[in-house]
């Protein structure tokens, strides 16, 4: 198949004919990983991506407020939400980022980014669809405890 037929598909049938192409194309070893990419394509069809984007958005906005509000720490992500989307980035003199990284995965089961490209040395969030109010909460909450003892 070359080009012109994958856009075919796509403007005829959408990301599920798309993704059934693929299966054709790359053969039935990843038609799980296929169907469940389908499955979350439709799903972000359904809810929309800017309601998506704007709930993303207010998450990292409550993360913000209150990573903002410790003391020693860096946010480097620009505050205008344009800029952001639903990522934040942060970093402490405290404790290096890569340790930090560690004790919010190890301690508190946040999964998050160390970001050592052009030496930010930085934690960076992702907050997404599949993520909840709670857990903005919990990291606020991580980072504090994290902080008493460094």
């Amino acid at each position: 198949m070359d080009w012109s037929t994958f856009f075919t598909y796509l403007a005829q049938g959408g990301i599920v004919t798309v993704l059934l192409f693929l299966v054709g194309f790359v053969g039935s070893a990843v038609i799980a990983a296929v169907v469940a990419l389908a499955a979350a394509a439709e799903t972000q069809e359904r809810i929309g991506r800017e309601r998506i984007a704007a709930r993303g958005r207010a998450m990292v906005a409550r993360v913000r407020a209150g990573i903002a509000a410790l003391p020693d720490v860096d946010i480097l992500t620009p505050a205008n939400p344009e800029l952001s989307a639903s990522m934040i980035s942060f970093r402490t003199p405290r404790i290096a980022y890569d340790k930090l990284f560690g004790r919010l995965l190890g301690e508190h089961r946040l999964r998050c980014r160390p970001v050592s490209e052009q030496k930010l040395d930085a934690v960076r969030v992702s907050t997404h669809l599949c993520n909840g109010l709670d857990e903005c909460d919990r990291l606020v909450a991580a980072m504090t405890a994290i902080l008493k003892t460094t």
